[in-house]
């Protein structure tokens, strides 16, 4: 596995640092077996934040994006990255 420090130059010299990310949860897939999906909130969102009350959580709503998610994956066990 690469070190952060492997990982950040990578972002820095790719044209997509979308792709890079990509390729690590590729990588992860392979490693594992199975397939991986990321959660991850909008914590850097001011705005979000303050029309929220100041609390970002996963709650009751978030079960279509997550149904949506996995609708097409096969298969009982999958890795769930949260970054929150």
């Amino acid at each position: 596995m690469a070190t952060w420090e492997e990982i950040a130059k990578a972002i820095q010299q790719a044209k997509s640092p979308d792709g890079v990310r990509r390729a690590k949860l590729k990588e992860l897939s392979d490693l594992t077996g199975r397939p991986v999906i990321v959660y991850a909130v909008d914590m850097f969102n001011r705005a979000k934040i303050q029309n929220s009350g100041g609390d970002i959580s996963i709650d009751l709503s978030d079960k279509d994006g997550f149904f949506e998610t996995i609708r097409d994956i096969e298969g009982d066990n999958l890795d769930v990255i949260l970054h929150s």
